[in-house]
Formats: C-alpha cells, sequence, structure tokens
C-alpha cells in the first residue's frame, strides 16, 4: 500500500469507542483518503447510528468550511457518508461508494475508529523449557 500523506494531524479522541479527526492535507479520492490510514475493517463505524451519535454529540468536530467524512460498513462493503453542515447548523447526510471517483479538496474532515495499538507481545518461552512459546502482552 502506498503511504501518502492525505491528512494532516489527529485532532481529538472521543466516546467509549475513540474516534480519530483528521483535516485533510492533500486532494484526494475517497479511496486513497480511507486506504491512507489503513484497513477499511479496522476503522470503519459499525452503522451509520454511530455517525448520527456523533455528529449529534461531537457537533463542534465536523467540519464547517467543507464536509467531513465517515468510513462505515454497510451490508457486504463499505460506504462513505459525507457530513455538510448547512448554514442553519443542521447537518446534511449523503452516501458514497468508497470508490467513488470525485478528487475532494483538502478542505475537510475526515473521521475513523481508532483502535487501540497492541502492546508488543513479549516472547517468555525461557521460561518454560520444551514447552511451546507463550506470549504476554
Amino acid at each position: 500500500m502506498e503511504k501518502t500523506n492525505y491528512l494532516r494531524r489527529i485532532i481529538i479522541n472521543v466516546g467509549i469507542i475513540p474516534v480519530a479527526v483528521y483535516d485533510m492535507g492533500k486532494k484526494g479520492t475517497l479511496a486513497q483518503i480511507f486506504k491512507s490510514l489503513g484497513e477499511a475493517n479496522k476503522i470503519c463505524f459499525s452503522s451509520k447510528d454511530m455517525v448520527d451519535d456523533f455528529c449529534r454529540e461531537h457537533s463542534d468536530k465536523l467540519s464547517h468550511h467543507g464536509s467531513t467524512f465517515f468510513l462505515v460498513r454497510k451490508g457486504g462493503g463499505y460506504i462513505v457518508v459525507r457530513i455538510r453542515v448547512n448554514d442553519d447548523n443542521h447537518p446534511h447526510f449523503v452516501e458514497y461508494g468508497l470508490e467513488h471517483f470525485y478528487v475532494w479538496s483538502a478542505r475537510h474532515r475526515v473521521v475513523v475508529v481508532k483502535l487501540p495499538q497492541k502492546k508488543k507481545q513479549k516472547k517468555i518461552s525461557k521460561l518454560f523449557k520444551n514447552r511451546s512459546a507463550y506470549f504476554v502482552s
């Protein structure tokens, strides 16, 4: 996977399920943007209801100068939910396929699930001679 810098920085982690909010730093298609963050099944929201909850509870994290994108699992695939905040401060939702061809400018935000990183596993097989290796985290 080609590593590209489509996203500039993490802004915040919020909620029970930690999420990362990024400002885009480079133009890109939805596939390029989300693939630069990792595997879809590890960074996606499990339902559009989770996106609705995020928008309701953290509306201050939505882009007010562009759109905010969320990767959501739907059926056997993925969709991208685009949120644009209207002048009256109400979010407007549009769904796109992940392979949507449009190249988005660098004024948008992206929100993904941020899974906790696994601690490096330490091999302790020396403590158990003549047995299989054991790992602890």
